[in-house]
């Protein structure tokens, strides 16, 4: 593993980043025994064999320019949600939402009843990859208390507005795609 990536062993824990006043960012599936897949390389297969644990990447490495971000109705009614407030002091929490990416470790799985054909596509870049599968309950059993899990929440980036007051909210929401079904696993 490279210095980008890690294993939930080695994960700071994001409770101190949550309290009882911030609304909470992770949802669970209605049915806990749904299941789950994670599709890799074989490499990475046998990097998670070897270590005993996930493969963790940083956020901000992910690809994904929108990773992260705010939609666009966020950024348009700042000025209206934040009146009232130091313009100066909401810019900087802003940039605090953005750098966040680099210290935010994700792992990501697919949630479907049957293998994906565009999830092999999408992740199994080689003839020799593996797809994983077992149960969003067995998976956060086996996950250290300090690790984050929920399902990823998908919306149209130009016309819906990400919840703010967690710190989390930004990561948990995406663009709207085909494969509409994934949790994050921090």
């Amino acid at each position: 593993m490279d210095s980008r990536d890690t294993d939930s062993n080695h994960l700071p824990s994001v409770r101190p980043l949550l309290n009882e006043k911030q609304p909470n960012a992770f949802s669970a599936p209605t049915n806990p025994d749904v299941r789950i897949w994670r599709y890799m390389d074989f490499t990475k297969f046998v990097s998670m064999l070897e270590h005993q644990g996930l493969f963790f990447t940083r956020a901000d490495l992910i690809g994904d320019a929108f990773e992260g971000s705010f939609a666009r109705q966020n950024i348009e009614q700042r000025r209206t949600t934040y009146s009232g407030l130091d313009w100066e002091k909401v810019m900087q929490l802003f940039e605090l939402y953005k750098s966040q990416r680099a210290y935010l470790l994700l792992n990501c799985w697919h949630i479907n009843d049957q293998e994906s054909a565009a999830m092999w596509k999408l992740y199994a870049k080689s003839n020799e990859a593996i797809a994983v599968q077992s149960t969003f309950a067995h998976l956060r059993s086996v996950l250290a208390a300090k690790v984050g899990i929920g399902m990823v929440n998908y919306i149209d980036y130009d016309h819906a507005r990400i919840p703010e007051g967690n710190i989390f909210f930004p990561i948990m929401h995406k663009r709207t795609v085909t494969a509409k079904f994934h949790l994050q696993v921090f």
